[in-house]
């Protein structure tokens, strides 16, 4: 591995300081060969309460000569996308890697491994598959193996990404420095929304988002952006990015009507009867695909009591 000799891990916190030690632990496991060195910042966005010992202690607790970490913290909270700039800034890794605050690496070989996919594949921005830590259980990686194909085709994943949403995690999601030069930071008209604008913004300009067929990390379900009451700002840029596909993205006729009535409207306005006889052919869509996921449960429950 001669191309690449240092990799930036970035870890960002914002009330969860107290979570920090399985990632740390995990990133001081990883095993690397000679001559490649992991930097890792770890970046506070402005919590009150931070502890800076209790961080500290959790790093100087793990042992790894090839390792050199930084706690850094903002003096007021900026946000995840302000956040991830501000250290892609500091940071001096040729690639550069996240790993969330309740995340841990899937095993010790990820960094290892990840490194020598850049370097193998020439790519720039590289996907993996993620592992939702569920009360202790591992639950299917995502993507679905159903979804791999679209990443053989740009125009494929951009049309799959703007049509239903995003797939791809920005917690499992690897870059090269480059990157960066040649298209900027993340957008930071958003707040905590960083990676799907800028997945998009990278496929409509022609840039490939590789998928390695590989689990990297555990992921908690817990945080700001999986949690089922949304954050005010979250919100705020989700409605962003769905303004941002309407205005850059060509959809035929069925398609805007499917865009319109589950990405634009709320959850009571599809509910709503005059919505639901304006678009009964999206309602009748919902049953069947509701209708199909209890069958697969039935089946497999059937299956695994044989």
């Amino acid at each position: 591995m001669v191309e690449l000799k240092k990799v930036t891990i970035v870890t960002l916190t914002y009330n969860n300081w107290r979570l920090l030690s399985s990632a740390i632990k995990s990133v001081y496991e990883q095993k690397l060969p000679n001559g490649i060195y992991i930097e890792y910042l770890i970046l506070d966005d402005g919590t009150e309460d931070f502890d800076f010992g209790f961080v500290n202690r959790c790093v100087e607790a793990q042992v790894n000569k090839n390792i050199n970490c930084k706690i850094l913290q903002n003096n007021k909270n900026l946000g995840t996308v302000a956040s991830f700039n501000k250290a892609i800034q500091l940071s001096t890794g040729d690639v550069i890697l996240p790993l969330s605050a309740d995340d841990v690496f899937y095993d010790e070989n990820v960094v290892h491994d990840v490194l020598k996919e850049f370097i193998n594949s020439n790519s720039s921005v590289i996907t993996t598959l993620r592992v939702p830590d569920i009360n202790g259980s591992e639950e299917c990686s995502l993507p679905a193996k159903s979804e791999y194909y679209l990443f053989d085709n740009i125009d494929k994943l951009l049309h799959r990404m703007s049509l239903k949403g995003n797939l791809i995690s920005g917690a499992c999601t690897y870059y090269r420095r480059r990157l960066f030069d040649d298209f900027g930071g993340f957008n930071e008209a958003y707040f905590l929304l960083e990676d799907y604008p800028f997945f998009l913004m990278l496929l409509m300009s022609g840039e490939p988002i590789l998928l390695y067929k590989r689990k990297s990390i555990k992921y908690g379900v817990n945080g700001v952006t999986s949690n089922a009451e949304k954050h005010p700002a979250l919100i705020k840029d989700s409605k962003m990015v769905i303004d941002f596909i309407e205005r850059n993205y060509k959809f035929n006729y069925f398609e805007s009507r499917f865009f319109y009535f589950n990405q634009q409207l709320e959850s009571k306005q599809r509910n709503s009867l005059i919505n639901m006889l304006l678009y009964p052919e999206q309602v009748l869509l919902k049953l069947l695909v509701r209708t199909r996921g209890y069958c697969k449960v039935f089946i497999n429950n059937y299956l695994t009591r044989r």
